[in-house]
Formats: C-alpha cells, sequence, structure tokens
C-alpha cells in the first residue's frame, strides 16, 4: 500500500436537522472535555476535594474567555476588521489563551480558592486538550503549513482557505512560482498534524513529573516553556505572514498596518551582494529571473502592503565605469533619474580609498541635468577621520553648491 502524493484533504462536516457540524467544533468541544478529566482526576488525587469540585466553573470561564480571547485577537491583530467578530472562522490559540487565563484567575479568585494549585495542574490539562483541538484544525483544513512537495505533503482544495496558488499569495504572502496558475492547488505542510504530536509529546512530559517537589503552579510554567518550544519550532513551516525568522528583523512595515498608499510611490530594495560592472552609457543592462524573484519574495513577506504594486527594475552603475559622455541620463530628459549614494564608490567597511573624492568633479558636473536628483547618502564612509566627520564637509558643500538642497536628498 502506497500513499498518494499529496495526499488530498477534504474537510470533515456533516448535518444534523438543518445545522451543519464540523471537525473544529467537535474537536474544541473534546478539548474542553479532556481538560477537565484531567484537572478534575489530577485535584483529587493530590486530595484537594474542593478545588476538583469547582473545576466545572472554571473550565466554565475558561470556554468562555476563550472563545472571547481569540475572536478579539482575530480582529485586532489579524484582520482589524470588526464585523469579522461574528463570522463563523477565525479563533486563534494565543487570544483564548489569554482570555481564558484571566477569566479562570478571576472565577477562581472570586470563590476564593488557589489560582496557583489550579494553575499546576492547567498546564498537564491544557496540553491534553491542545493536542486535541488541533485535530480540528485539521479536519477542517485550516493553519496549514507553507508549500512542500516532499514525503506525506498535503493539498487542500477544499481548505480554509485553499492552498491555491492565489489565495495563498493574497492570504499568506507566499510568492507564487513563476508562471503559476492561480487556481492552481499547492501541497504544503501539514502543520496541524505536526501540532497535534508536538501537543502530545509535551502532555507526556508534563504527566511524567506532575508529582514534582516544587511550588504549587511550578508545573504551568514548565508548561510554557514547551509551549513556546513547541510554537518556536512550528512557525518555521506555518504559511503566515510571520514577523521573525531567521537572521531577520521584525516587519515594521506590516507591523504598522501600513498599505500600499502609506508608503507614497514605493520603497527601494538592494540586494546585499555587487554585480558585474555596468557601463552607464550601453542599454543592456537587464536584472536576472533570480534577482527578480528575490525582490517580489521580499515585498510579499515583508511589505505586503506594496505585494500588489509592480516591482521596477532600477539600473544602477558606478560613474567611473563610463568610457565617454554619451548618457543615458541624456537621451532621456523626460526621465526623472535618481544619483544614488553621490555617484561615488563607497567602501562596504572601512578603510576608505585612498582618493575618495577622485571623482568629485564629475558628480559637479552631473548636477547640470536638470532631469536628476542626488541622494547624500553614505558620505561617512569616505571619511578618514572619526565622528563627526570633519574632513566630508567640504566636499559635500561643494555638492550642495552645484545641486542646490531642493534637489538633494
Amino acid at each position: 500500500m502506497s500513499l498518494a502524493s499529496p495526499i488530498v484533504h477534504h474537510p470533515f462536516k456533516f448535518g444534523i436537522a438543518g445545522y451543519e457540524l464540523t471537525g473544529f467544533g467537535i474537536a474544541v468541544l473534546m478539548s474542553f472535555l479532556i481538560a477537565q478529566i484531567v484537572s478534575e482526576r489530577e485535584l483529587a488525587r493530590r486530595g484537594h476535594d474542593v478545588e476538583a469540585a469547582a473545576v466545572g466553573d472554571v473550565l466554565f470561564a475558561a470556554l468562555l474567555g476563550t472563545m472571547i480571547g481569540a475572536k478579539l485577537y482575530y480582529v485586532v491583530v489579524v484582520t482589524h476588521n470588526i464585523r469579522d467578530l461574528w463570522s463563523r472562522g477565525g479563533f486563534v490559540f494565543w487570544g483564548g489563551f489569554i482570555g481564558s487565563v484571566i477569566l479562570c484567575f478571576a472565577t477562581i479568585r472570586y470563590k476564593k480558592l488557589s489560582f496557583p494549585r489550579y494553575a499546576d495542574v492547567a498546564g498537564i490539562a491544557i496540553a491534553a486538550g491542545y493536542a486535541v483541538g488541533r485535530t480540528g484544525c485539521w479536519a477542517v483544513g485550516d493553519d496549514y503549513g507553507k508549500p512542500y512537495s516532499g514525503f506525506l505533503a498535503v493539498a487542500f482544495p477544499d481548505g480554509a482557505p485553499p492552498s491555491t496558488v492565489g489565495e495563498m499569495a493574497a492570504a499568506f504572502h507566499v510568492a507564487p512560482p513563476a508562471g503559476a496558475n492561480p487556481s492552481a492547488v499547492l501541497s504544503v505542510y501539514p502543520t496541524q498534524l505536526y501540532e497535534v504530536l508536538m501537543g502530545f509529546v509535551m502532555f507526556l512530559v508534563l504527566w511524567r513529573v506532575r508529582d514534582h517537589k516544587h511550588a504549587e503552579g511550578w508545573l504551568f510554567g514548565v508548561y510554557c516553556v514547551l509551549a513556546g518550544i513547541e510554537r518556536f519550532i512550528i512557525e518555521f513551516f506555518r504559511a503566515k505572514d510571520d514577523r521573525f525568522g531567521w537572521a531577520r528583523c521584525p516587519n515594521l512595515v506590516d507591523s504598522l498596518g501600513w498599505t500600499s498608499s502609506d508608503l507614497g510611490n514605493g520603497v527601494k530594495i538592494a540586494p546585499p551582494m555587487r554585480g558585474i560592472d555596468m557601463d552607464p552609457d550601453g542599454d543592456q543592462r537587464l536584472p536576472t529571473a533570480i534577482a527578480l524573484a528575490g525582490a517580489a519574495k521580499f515585498v510579499a513577506v515583508r511589505l505586503p502592503g506594496l505585494h500588489v504594486r509592480p516591482i521596477v527594475s532600477a539600473y544602477v552603475s558606478q560613474l567611473e565605469n563610463t568610457a565617454s559622455e554619451d548618457f543615458i541620463i541624456d537621451r532621456h530628459p523626460e526621465a526623472r533619474f535618481v544619483i544614488d549614494h553621490m555617484a561615488i564608490l563607497q567602501p562596504n567597511v572601512p578603510p576608505p580609498p585612498a582618493q575618495p573624492w577622485a571623482d568629485l568633479p564629475k558628480v559637479v558636473e552631473l548636477a547640470k541635468r536638470k532631469n536628476a536628483v542626488i541622494k547624500i547618502s553614505g558620505a561617512c564612509t569616505l571619511s578618514k577621520e572619526p565622528y563627526p566627520f570633519p574632513d566630508i564637509r567640504d566636499p559635500l558643500a561643494r555638492i550642495f553648491d552645484a545641486w542646490g538642497f531642493d534637489r538633494c536628498l
């Protein structure tokens, strides 16, 4: 017997008396049920009969807090649309976790019981409930991973949303393959099953150390550590517009909720490498397909507000590469040109060149082209003196005089 490649998933749902029931709803119900059973039996085993008898009330508070917190998190952090409060989907685990902790704490305090005592068994119960609850994500085809075509890859043609090229690009900013049909279904990592497995492992670890000799509440702290590790691992596989990754800082533009209109005409993207030398007298300086694909992926992940905007190629060359005075800028007076880094080659690391301002006369001469502006960037890399770099003041003054402040960026 061999598995299909990829495995094609279809949602689990059925109707009763005109009402549609899904695997997600059943899984959520079962997750709270298993959490209640674990909590009651563990508290009773420890001899805390009063707390065990009140587990039903605390679990009801947890259920209510989970529903409210999960929905609020979804609206405030993900969609920013208050109408999604009444949508059927959109329950985020961490929002539900925060909401349930707050309402459970309030309920326990109201009953004048010990919150650390409940928290100690809650670590075990939450891990068990999490493992069961994540089966609901699998049942409805939600919360799947990034594109993947290896062993146990799964396609979700009827997922929430479907794992098509178009949906994954729009919802998760996954850069589509070149020439891909937007309606084509992609296979992905079945991250829901990974989470089920890791949730069960967390439960086993916590169950193993439940007879600890530490203060009450310690086991909940262990759960938080394990849950953090689990989430850290799974985030490398999930199809989400994540803010963090390897060697990457938080996505400021995305986290502030900026749109393409907030970003003006666009942004400049420069690859962290130098290509071949380019001659500004020639026309044939086309960027490579690999460079354009890399720029598209960067925009989709880091600047989702601009992912619908076109990518415009910028042809960069050093002024000293020219063999004549037949500049392209003179052949296209109607176009606006940006002279970057003052048109002077700048070192990536110290020290500066022996004659860093040797091309300054050419830079001053370029100021005669009224269809150009100049960026005064990286000037400090040409200084041979420490901050405040007094030796670059005179050269910069010559540039300012020639170009005027209104044409300096």
